[in-house]
């Protein structure tokens, strides 16, 4: 039976996404099997911290993380950076599956495999080729990353691809159809291809719904309030949208022909995996009115505006305090908060191992303490079992004890 709602990857931690320019975090609770956000946030960083997808001020970026941390409150992470340094891709495979995929990593790169995180997952195939997902990061980047948050007092459970994130806030959970996921950004624009419910290939270009609001400002000579408003109610389909239309018409050209030509390099170098039948829209840029259906002729594929929150919680039992129009920011956020089958953790195997040996140490120790409470409990029985009502006060707070473990 398909589960309803995936879960989180961590009951405290909170999903993380960050950019050059901004970080957006989301933290949830899990109330049954609904994953409910508590709080969400968008932080915009400072010029000068972070550029390209690297870290160019490590004192000033640490004094930022410290203050996002002590004034929104969170220090366990499941962090996603929206880089085009993090990297997810496709590569068909005859024979030894590793060798191969470590000697096209390092031809990628320029570097040998040690100075290089990547990991691989078989997405489909014929009996000839195997084709995997493969995932990368240059090790330097990862540790710089981790060494910011680690000086900030923030411990950062994964590290894992936009592609990814998105996948797991968008696609419905048990429906394996070849998608793909389009998220509008302000600044830019990413797309996934998943086939058989995993990442196939992610990019991402220089596009965003700023571009939309620019232009209808140009244009239409509208303040930048009433541009979303115009873009909400009216949009390009609106009873009054030509003028909309006609300031938005280069961009939303460029942007499908973009998104065409992502698609068919990908289409051209994996035939044996089936093409794309559906898209997902989501990010700033699905809330401007009948774009999705603007990219759904221009592609000929059906397009849907994607429910960010659909693997997470169900509308009819508990509404989110964000609007539609806000929580389209958040789907990499909220992405980065879940688990499922699909991802890939970019962090340093050591870090890695670090956590894996904590978590089994509080793990054992749980176990020690609820034995050493079991016996607690047995003593405390053998000796007072002639005194009912004693009895029966100590044993309802043992037990209260003991369950909290």
């Amino acid at each position: 039976m398909t589960a309803r709602y995936l879960q989180l990857a961590h009951p405290h931690a909170t999903g993380v996404a960050l950019s050059d320019s901004t970080l957006r975090f989301v933290k949830f609770a899990q109330e049954g099997e609904m994953s409910v956000p508590q709080h969400a946030g968008t932080i915009n960083v400072p010029a000068g911290l972070i550029e390209n997808g690297r870290v160019v001020n490590k004192g000033k970026f640490i004094s930022f993380l410290k203050t996002a941390r002590k004034i929104h409150r969170f220090d366990t992470i499941n962090l996603v950076l929206i880089s085009p340094l993090v990297q997810t891709f496709s590569i068909s495979v005859k024979g030894a599956a590793p060798l191969y995929i470590k000697e096209a990593v390092e031809k990628m790169f320029g570097l040998p495999a040690k100075d290089i995180i990547y990991e691989y997952h078989a997405i489909g195939g014929t009996e000839a080729l195997t084709t995997f997902q493969v995932t990368t990061i240059l090790k330097v980047v990862s540790q710089e990353f981790l060494s910011c948050f680690k000086q900030a007092d923030i411990t950062v459970l994964t590290l894992d691809s936009i592609g990814h994130a998105l996948t797991r806030a968008i696609l419905p959970i048990g429906d394996n159809s070849p998608t793909m996921v389009v998220n509008i950004d302000r600044d830019i624009t990413t797309v996934v291809i998943g086939v058989n419910g995993k990442v196939s290939q992610t990019t991402m270009f220089a596009f965003g719904d700023d571009s939309f609001t620019d232009a209808i400002i140009e244009k239409l000579s509208v303040s930048e309030e009433k541009v979303a408003a115009l873009k909400m109610d009216q949009g390009l389909i609106g009873d009054d949208s030509k003028k909309i239309f006609d300031a938005l018409a280069d961009d939303c050209a460029a942007l499908v022909h973009h998104i065409n030509e992502e698609y068919v390099a990908w289409h051209h170098s994996h035939k044996a995996l089936p093409p794309v039948e559906r898209i997902y829209l989501t990010g700033a840029g699905s809330m401007l009115k009948g774009l999705d259906e603007y990219i759904s002729l221009g592609l000929r594929l059906p397009v849907e505006v994607a429910n960010v929150w659909a693997n997470c919680l169900s509308f009819d039992e508990y509404v989110p305090n964000l609007p539609q129009s806000e929580a389209v920011n958040y789907p990499v956020a909220i992405g980065a908060a879940l688990v499922s089958n699909d991802g890939a953790n970019m962090l340093p195997g050591d870090h890695k191992q670090a956590m894996q040996r904590k978590h089994i140490m509080g793990v054992t120790a749980k176990i020690i303490l609820s034995f050493i409470l079991g016996v607690a409990v047995g003593f405390a029985v053998a000796r007072i079992i002639a005194i009912p009502t004693v009895h029966i006060q100590i044993m309802d707070v043992l037990h209260k004890i003991q369950a909290r473990w």
